[in-house]
């Protein structure tokens, strides 16, 4: 049983009618923020959250940019829980190939020239990132192409290939 505001107050000043009225406004508004931090833990879980919940989860915690709006929602909901278990792997090669095989839904495979080597040991071109895509799968290139180049630090060249096909570098210009 809930007890209101106006109900706490001393006898001789529950008595007033205006007063409890003006106290039963802040009931009401404590009523609706109670409500809205009993559902949180629903609006947060990505299985039941509603379809714009799902997007704002995915765009602004997540930097999911590609999260096309048109695609269909169980797909949505899935990639946005993929991207949150891929987070903490984000700027390695593992968290490339996660973020790849989540946007494509076909295998990647990534290889990079980086590491932690001794002073005057690392390779001629240690920033430099190779990706190999089955196929573009469930993704235009173009999609593909602005997810590794996002997903990169700039002064990491790369080259990406789709099956038979180089993406990227385009003829005439560096990776």
């Amino acid at each position: 049983m809930k007890v209101s505001l106006a109900d706490q107050l001393p006898a001789c000043l529950a008595e007033d009618p205006f007063l409890r009225s003006f106290i039963g406004i802040f009931d009401e508004l404590a009523d609706a923020v109670e409500v809205q931090v009993d559902s949180l833990d629903h609006l947060i879980d990505v299985s039941v959250a509603p379809d714009q919940m799902v997007q704002w989860l995915g765009h602004f915690w997540l930097d999911v940019y590609l999260l096309d709006p048109s695609m269909p929602l169980d797909r949505r909901r899935r990639w946005v829980q993929a991207m949150g278990r891929l987070l903490w792997l984000r700027g390695t090669a593992d968290g490339l190939v996660g973020l790849l095989e989540q946007v494509t839904g076909r295998q990647v495979e990534v290889g990079d020239s980086g590491g932690v080597y001794r002073a005057g040991e690392a390779p001629h071109n240690s920033h430099h990132v190779e990706v190999w895509v089955d196929d573009g799968g469930l993704t235009v290139d173009e999609h593909l192409l602005a997810t590794v180049h996002r997903e990169l630090p700039a002064e990491v060249t790369f080259e990406l290939q789709v099956g038979e096909r180089v993406l990227w570098p385009r003829s005439g210009t560096a990776g």
